[in-house]
């Protein structure tokens, strides 16, 4: 009885080992994905703002006229 309890602890050690690097794993992985969104998000930003300029510097005096055919 006793070496079946000592193996079943030996199991629990490894199984607590391996979900305690699966849990590092996993915090590594969420703050990469964190870091890359904050990136995409800043570039996202800066098209939009660049989007702006362009349309605030872009000819706004083009006439509204009829197509030939009507």
């Amino acid at each position: 009885m006793p070496d079946e309890n000592q193996s079943r602890i030996d199991n629990l050690e490894i199984q607590l080992a391996h979900q305690g690097q699966v849990l590092d794993d996993l915090n590594e992985l969420v703050t990469r994905q964190a870091q890359r969104i904050e990136r995409l998000e800043g570039q996202a930003k800066a098209l939009y703002e660049r989007q702006i300029d362009l349309e605030e510097t872009s000819s706004t005096d083009v006439p509204v006229t009829k197509p030939p055919h009507y």
